[in-house]
């Protein structure tokens, strides 16, 4: 249960990570924790991805404004790109 349950908010949260990070790293760590239950590879992971979202958390607004507009630009060229 909890191995379906961990790869669905994982996959998910891979999939949002870029144009809506404050929704995606959660997701994703939720997803990783429900992994570490069964798997070793997800606990491990775990930690840099917790570690680098406690750092985001900590930027200031106009940071996290910045990377949001940075991001939402990679993908719109992403999609250009690829249509």
């Amino acid at each position: 249960m909890s191995v379906g349950g961990g790869v669905v908010a994982a996959l998910v949260g891979v999939a949002i990570v870029v144009p809506v990070p404050e929704l995606g790293l959660p997701l994703l760590l939720v997803g990783l924790r429900l992994l570490a239950l069964e798997y070793e590879w997800a606990a491990r992971a775990y930690v840099p991805v917790a570690s680098f979202w406690d750092r985001a958390k900590a930027l200031p607004a106009r940071w996290k404004i910045a990377v949001g507009m940075l991001c939402a630009v990679a993908v719109a060229a992403i999609v250009w790109w690829l249509l």
